[in-house]
């Protein structure tokens, strides 16, 4: 027996530790990523995504740095879950960022912006016809100039 947890017990750690890092990265994956208050692991990824656009000597070293910090970040998001569930304040410990997003309707309902697309929409369309055409002339001439210089 002792044999065998000497053998095995390291990578029996190191397996399980594995597991819940992947059980972790899942409900990451899962969890909402849009959401007008911005709750659960949204503030995280925003102020990751802030860092690395600030990364300028060493990217790999200081992209690896920030996304150890997303993960304690996103560590916190959970225990904090955990906390206000065992202190009666939420119904389930996921319930903090497993959530119905509410995502704000779209403000640019304006019909003057509406019909100012249409109209700028035809005329592209119309310019477009134009370039076709203009294009399929010179493809014509071109074939005329090639027929003509063509030595019989």
């Amino acid at each position: 027996m002792c044999r065998f947890l000497k053998k095995h017990l390291f990578w029996s750690v190191v397996g399980f530790i594995f597991a819940l890092y992947f059980v972790f990265l899942g409900i990451i994956f899962f969890a909402p990523r849009v959401d007008a208050q911005g709750r659960g692991f949204i503030p995280c990824t925003e102020e990751m995504m802030n860092r690395l656009y600030q990364c300028e000597k060493n990217k790999v070293w200081c992209a690896v740095k920030i996304v150890i910090r997303n993960n304690a970040c996103d560590m916190r998001v959970i225990k904090k879950g955990f906390s206000l569930w065992l202190e009666g304040k939420q119904k389930t410990p996921w319930a903090n960022y497993y959530f119905t997003p509410i995502i704000e309707p779209a403000t640019d309902t304006d019909e003057n912006f509406l019909i100012l697309d249409e109209k700028e929409a035809e005329e592209t369309l119309r310019q477009m016809e134009e370039l076709n055409q203009k294009a399929n002339v010179l493809k014509k001439e071109q074939e005329k100039l090639k027929n003509e210089e063509m030595p019989k």
